[in-house]
């Protein structure tokens, strides 16, 4: 489970992150992207809350996780795209 949590002053409606799966030698096993988006039943992330992303990742031979995130959008429509650097 990844734990997401809103750094940020503005309201946060959808995250996109990728999740790299790494075996105990260090070599990547598997790499997933994920989504998680606010809506009629999931409220928004409010600024400084955390929420948690319930998504299951098993692979033989895992034993550790790294996640990052890839793009974030707020209430106000600015997308941050952080594997371009880029303010949309």
């Amino acid at each position: 489970m990844v734990q997401i949590r809103n750094g940020s002053r503005k309201e946060v409606i959808a995250v996109e992150y990728v999740v790299e799966l790494y075996n105990g030698f260090g070599r990547a096993l598997e790499e997933k992207v994920f989504q998680w988006q606010s809506g009629n039943i999931v409220k928004s992330i409010t600024s400084s809350e955390s929420i948690p992303d319930i998504h299951t990742y098993s692979v033989k031979g895992c034993n550790r996780i790294s996640a990052n995130i890839l793009k974030v959008r707020y209430r106000d429509g600015i997308i941050c795209d952080n594997r371009t650097k880029i303010n949309k």
